[in-house]
């Protein structure tokens, strides 16, 4: 798995990822990505616990840093674009906010207790590379947390496919199966797998909608009960380094 990621790495470069990422920014602003209260929930996946690191890559408009910060941790970012480490600066004071690079980040070997990768992963143009990087700067008993696509539903085939062709931007997305593999031959063990619910809790949070809560919470359940996981839009895959003996 890894040798084909790194066999499409030509076709693609970090030059254009970053201006396609800077225009983003710069047009849609606050709209860029996802509000504040879709990324909480990430940092409960982990179980962050106070006083700790945590490195957020792709940091983008630094909700998921601010989070971070609320629940008393170190919290650093990275992002390839300078006006997402702006908007990241803004709304995460405290912060610490860097445009790096995920394959040469400027951190000391074992420094992060956390990393976090949402949304960005399927955007690198080493994919290999960035987990080995990550691996480096993160300690020992470090935990990871990424959101992913998956390859396997329309709305990639379609649409992920489509914007790759059009946009010029490297968007991998892999089957459930293929990203556990590639975690795996890159030292990492999956310690739990989960559906991307942002959908869900938005459509609840939209005015008027609040009659129909209880019917959105039975339809979550229900999901989760009949529909395989393998058929999520996106994964979120919580993980550590593989011990030595494993």
């Amino acid at each position: 798995m890894v040798q084909k990621i790194e066999q499409k790495i030509k076709q693609f470069n970090e030059q254009a990822v970053a201006r396609w990422f800077e225009k983003l920014y710069r047009r849609r602003g606050l709209k860029s990505m996802r509000e504040y209260p879709a990324f909480p929930i990430f940092l409960d996946y982990l179980a962050v616990q106070p006083g700790k690191r945590l490195l957020d890559i792709g940091c983008g408009l630094g909700w998921l840093l601010r989070a971070a910060r609320k629940r008393g941790l170190e919290a650093y970012g990275i992002d390839l674009s300078p006006a997402a480490v702006k908007w990241s600066a803004r709304n995460a004071p405290g912060a610490v906010v860097k445009v790096s690079s995920v394959t040469r980040m400027d951190f000391p070997d074992k420094y992060f207790d956390y990393l976090t990768c949402i949304g960005v992963l399927e955007h690198f143009i080493d994919i290999p590379t960035a987990i080995r990087e990550m691996y480096r700067v993160s300690t020992d008993c470090a935990r990871f947390c990424f959101m992913v696509p998956n390859s396997r539903t329309v709305s990639w085939q379609i649409g992920g496919r489509f914007r790759q062709r059009t946009r010029g931007i490297r968007e991998n997305a892999l089957s459930l199966r293929k990203w556990q593999r590639l975690f795996r031959e890159s030292g990492l063990a999956v310690e739990g797998v989960f559906r991307d619910e942002w959908p869900i809790h938005k459509t609840v949070a939209l005015p008027g909608v609040g009659r129909l809560q209880k019917i959105v919470g039975m339809g979550r359940r229900f999901i989760r009960r009949m529909v395989p996981l393998h058929f999520a839009n996106h994964f979120v895959f919580v993980l550590r380094k593989i011990a030595p003996d494993q």
